[in-house]
């Protein structure tokens, strides 16, 4: 199919994919992550939500919350199947340069873990993946205000419980 100017509109919306995957891969892997816990799980749901946007005739509206609702229903279509082995979630003593760091990267991995799911994917999806309250909303299929409770109660408890596990 040929658009306006002769440009191959395939092309286009393939390379437009491709440019929003480079861009958001780590993000959508890390989401993935937060709701299996483990890498090859993520690796697939990713993968599978790439390859439903490729399938499209026509690329959604807001291409970022749509491929991160594919990327959820894959995940928890994944980890319901497969019931995978949890990992850690962000590996973020991999991003620590001293010991102390990596320790204290541990206990924040090991204190989103003891999250409840709604608290860990909505404060994943606020602080590392920097969707707005609106998106995780319409991502999670809740209101607002319980996204923005979600991931109040979740910061709080993290605060709780990385204050617990400090010697």
């Amino acid at each position: 199919a040929r658009g306006i100017g002769g440009r191959n509109i395939v092309n286009t919306r393939a390379e437009k994919i491709g440019r929003f995957y480079e861009r958001h891969k780590d993000g959508l892997f890390g989401y993935a992550l937060t709701l299996t816990g483990n890498r090859a799980s993520a690796e697939d749901a990713v993968h599978a939500a790439i390859e439903k946007l490729l399938a499209r005739p026509w690329l959604p509206f807001n291409l970022k919350l749509f491929a991160y609702r594919c990327v959820r229903n894959a995940a928890i279509g994944a980890w319901r199947k497969h019931e995978a082995r949890r990992e850690m979630l962000f590996d973020l003593s991999a991003l620590a340069a001293r010991p102390e760091q990596q320790a204290r990267a541990q206990r924040l991995d090991a204190a989103l873990e003891r999250l409840t799911e709604d608290e860990r994917e909505t404060v994943a999806l606020k602080i590392f993946d920097e969707l707005t309250f609106r998106e995780i909303a319409s991502l999670r299929g809740v209101p607002v205000n319980t996204a923005a409770s979600h991931y109040r109660r979740g910061v709080e408890r993290l605060r709780d419980l990385c204050a617990e596990d400090q010697p």
